[in-house]
C-alpha cells in the first residue's frame, strides 16, 4: 500500500490576511475558495500536498506540550535552503527564532499572522529522513 500526506488544514481568524500572508511568505499557490467563506485551498510548488486555511471564530492551537517547558508544532515545511528561507521570512517581517543545528538536521520556528507556530527544518545527508529535492 502506498501512502502520502493529501494535505494538513490550518485554522486562520482573518481568511483574507492569512491567504495573502500564505501567497506571500511560503509561496503556496491558490487553487480555490470554499463556500460561504468557510477556507481556502492552496497547492505546493511541488504538488506533493495541499495546504487549507479553515476560517475560524476565535484562535484555535496548533501545538501540543511535550514537557513542562517545550511545545512542539504539528506541523513543518522543509525548505530546500534553511539559511535563505530564513532571510526570506526576516525580510517580509515575520517573527522567527534563530536558527539552530539539531545534529541530523537544523531549522528555525517561526509564526504566522494568527501566532501558528511551525517550524522549516532541513534534514542533513546523514538522517535517515533526509531525501534531495528533485
Amino acid at each position: 500500500m502506498k501512502l502520502r500526506v493529501g494535505g494538513i488544514f490550518i485554522p486562520v481568524t482573518d481568511l483574507e490576511r492569512s491567504i495573502e500572508w500564505y501567497m506571500e511568505c511560503l509561496n503556496l499557490k491558490l487553487v480555490d475558495r470554499w463556500p460561504e467563506g468557510a477556507g481556502a485551498g492552496f497547492t505546493f510548488e511541488n504538488g506533493e500536498a495541499g495546504l487549507g486555511l479553515v476560517k475560524v471564530e476565535t484562535k484555535q492551537p496548533t501545538e501540543f506540550r511535550v514537557s513542562s517547558r517545550y511545545q512542539n508544532c504539528y506541523y513543518n515545511f522543509e525548505p530546500e535552503n534553511v539559511q535563505e528561507m530564513h532571510q526570506f521570512l526576516k525580510g517580509r517581517g515575520v517573527k522567527v527564532t534563530e536558527i539552530e543545528d539539531h545534529g541530523p538536521m537544523e531549522g528555525f520556528d517561526f509564526f504566522d499572522p494568527d501566532g501558528n507556530p511551525f517550524s522549516a527544518v532541513r534534514d542533513k545527508p546523514q538522517s535517515p529522513y533526509y531525501h534531495p529535492f528533485q
